[in-house]
């Protein structure tokens, strides 16, 4: 039997995607561009330098946090040492004797007192009136001592006393007026103690006592 022969027009057809494929082909082929190994070599030559530049910033930057993490260091040991030699004085008097000594962790500046005997606590774990007293003199010691020597730190303290008894009262008071000589001190308070103790110890032309 013989072959079917396909029609003409699908001959045609056939022959137009044929070339049409080849042209397109002969397209590609030319715009290949032969290898540039000089550009090749410029271009590795300028990632491996751009890595190098990278890589010697990245030790830079560790050695940076190095240094900064032992400056951190020192200074959270000289802060601790500073406010413990500031705060025991005043400790065994704001706390009317029951903790005489106090150490501060130089990492995390966590205050410890000891009692009389001799017994450790963290402040921070104390009764909410004796904390309150304890970070009461933290924060004198370092209005004393992160002021400059030309401008002194003015001290703003509001209801520092409300958790306090009378003698602790009367203490933390006579604390606060000497330390309002080397700078300023403003104190606001509920406490109708506190305030008759003001009106009575505010004499000075410096002082001043303000009813609210």
């Amino acid at each position: 039997m013989a072959e079917r022969l396909p029609p003409l027009a699908e001959l045609e057809t056939s022959e137009a995607r044929a070339k049409e494929a080849l042209a397109q082909a002969r397209g590609a082929l030319g715009a290949r561009r032969p290898l540039d190994l000089a550009g090749a070599q410029d271009d590795l030559a300028a990632a491996e330098e751009q890595a190098t530049a990278i890589r010697r910033s990245g030790e830079t930057i560790e050695k940076t946090i190095e240094f900064l993490r032992v400056a951190q260091d020192k200074v959270h040991r000289d802060v601790a040492r500073v406010l413990r030699t500031t705060m025991r004085p005043w400790l065994a008097e704001i706390t009317a004797g029951r903790y005489t000594d106090c150490r501060v962790n130089p990492e995390s500046l966590q205050v410890d007192a000891c009692d009389a005997d001799g017994l450790w606590r963290q402040a921070g774990l104390l009764s909410h009136g004796t904390s309150e007293q304890i970070y009461l003199i933290v924060r004198l010691a370092l209005t004393q001592h992160l002021a400059t020597a030309r401008e002194a730190c003015p001290l703003v303290l509001d209801d520092v006393v409300n958790a306090c008894d009378s003698v602790r009262t009367q203490a933390i008071l006579e604390t606060l007026l000497r330390f309002g000589n080397k700078t300023q001190v403003i104190l606001f308070t509920h406490d109708d103690a506190a305030a008759e103790w003001a009106q009575r110890h505010l004499a000075a032309p410096e002082h001043r006592f303000t009813e609210l």
